[in-house]
Formats: structure tokens, C-alpha cells, sequence
């Protein structure tokens, strides 16, 4: 692996690069912007004042807060992509800006798709190139927007059981029938509800499973690809291959390519 900064790229709107290092020392800091920090392989601990340690795996996008005072500490190492949000961009956010103010994690969902798309149009070098990074930054953050829907009371028992069976089952391609079915409802009216309350098909979000896993083992193993097609539930790597760039925007051995 080559240490330092790969792909830097200065905005009006915004600071961004790839940081492959290894065994950070654990110094206490402030950033003076919002910074997002999405980390492809590796694992990092991030520290906060009070000394809680919070643990980063692979495919965690981390929000750091301006003014936030924290520590990073790895042994090992890591790629991330950092990107610093200036003045400009934080303004065209509006309200909206205001979901940059706390310290976040994620490890799913629309956040985390956005975040890696962003690494592949980071390599972009036109003017249209940076117009799409922006779009997409966009993504990500309104990922960290709360929504009303995605309360426990809101979304019932039934939904957070449904998620975990999909999560438990997805190497063994379960029907929707025979998930509706344990749930108690009928097909239909599960496929109408869990995406009234998720934003998403219950098919689409059995995917993005899928898909996060199979992106964390072709980022952190060396795994052939036809193994990893098999482990997440896809009888050939052809088909495999077709979701995951559909997916993530890239081919899974461009990806890796990428990271060594």
C-alpha cells in the first residue's frame, strides 16, 4: 500500500482526498469545518472528550462536527475518503446544514451508497465531474436528516422484525411471501407497508444488504469474486458482478484494484 493523499481535490465548496495511512496516534483535535470521513478498509477508533471510543469499520461514514474535540487511534492500515465542507456549500444547504452540527456514525443505508459513489467521481477531473460530486454530497448529507418515519413507535414491532429477517436470511434468498407470512400479513399489503415506513421495497432493501456485504468483503478479503457472489446469495459471479456496479457505480475488481 502507498501512505499519503491520493485523488486531493480543492473546491470552492468543499476540500476532498483519499488518506491511506496507517497507525494514527491518538492526538486530540478540532476541525474548523464539518468534516465527512467515509472509511473503505481498516478500522479506526475515534475518541471524544469524555473518552467514549467509538469503532469504524469498513464502510462507516463518520460526520465530524466543526469545533468537535476528538482523537484517532489505528493500528493498521486504512483507506478513507475525507471531505472538508466549506462556507459556500453550507450555505446552499439551508436548513438543512443544521444535521452537521453532532457527531454521527453510519454503517447503512442511502449514506453510505452515496459516500462511496462519491470515491469513484472524485477521480472525475471536468468541471461536470465536480457538479456530480456536489449532487451527491448532497446525498449524503440528507442521509443524517431525521425522518419522522423512522421512529420505533412510528414503524411498529413488525417493521423492525421484518428488517432483522431480512438482515438474518439474506445468503439464503428468502421470498417476500414467506416474510409477509411469518409477519402476519398478507404479500401485498407487507410490500405496501414496509415501504410506506422504510422508503424503500422490501425487495430493494434485501439488496442493499446484499450489496453493503458483498462491497465489505471485496474491500477487506481476498476472496475471489465468484466466493464472495456466493456468500451474499447470487448463483454466478456474471450476475453478481452487473448488481454490484449497478449498485455502487463501479465494478467489484475495479474497486479493489483501487484499495491496494
Amino acid at each position: 500500500m502507498t501512505y499519503g493523499l491520493e485523488c486531493l481535490r480543492r473546491m470552492d465548496s468543499m476540500d476532498a482526498w483519499i488518506q491511506k495511512d496507517h497507525d494514527l496516534d491518538g492526538r486530540s483535535h478540532v476541525h474548523t469545518k464539518p468534516l465527512l470521513c467515509f472509511l473503505m478498509s481498516g478500522t479506526i477508533d475515534e475518541v471524544d472528550d469524555r473518552g467514549r471510543v467509538r469503532t469504524c469499520g469498513p464502510l462507516t461514514l463518520n460526520l465530524q462536527p466543526e469545533g468537535w474535540n476528538h482523537a484517532h487511534r489505528s493500528d493498521g492500515d486504512f483507506v478513507a475518503l475525507s471531505v472538508v465542507i466549506k462556507e459556500p456549500f453550507l450555505k446552499s444547504l439551508g436548513r438543512q446544514a443544521r444535521v452537521l452540527q453532532e457527531p454521527t456514525l453510519m454503517d447503512s443505508g442511502p449514506g453510505v451508497h452515496a459516500a462511496a459513489r462519491l470515491v469513484r467521481n472524485l477521480r472525475i477531473a471536468d468541471t461536470s465531474g465536480e457538479m456530480i460530486f456536489e449532487e451527491q454530497l448532497r446525498e449524503v448529507v440528507r442521509s443524517f436528516v431525521p425522518k419522522a418515519t423512522e421512529t420505533l413507535a412510528t414503524k411498529g414491532k413488525w417493521v423492525a422484525r421484518a428488517r432483522e429477517m431480512l438482515h438474518d436470511r439474506f445468503k439464503d434468498n428468502p421470498t417476500i411471501r414467506e416474510i409477509a407470512y411469518e409477519i402476519g400479513f398478507d404479500q401485498d399489503y407487507f410490500i405496501r407497508s414496509f415501504e410506506s415506513h422504510m422508503g424503500t421495497t422490501p425487495g430493494a432493501y434485501l439488496r442493499m444488504i446484499r450489496m453493503q456485504h458483498a462491497a465489505k468483503l471485496v474491500f477487506t478479503s481476498d476472496a475471489p469474486l465468484k466466493e464472495i457472489a456466493e456468500e451474499v446469495g447470487f448463483a454466478d459471479q456474471a450476475h453478481f458482478s452487473r448488481d454490484f456496479r449497478r449498485h455502487w457505480g463501479a465494478s467489484p475488481q475495479s474497486l479493489r484494484k483501487f484499495l491496494r
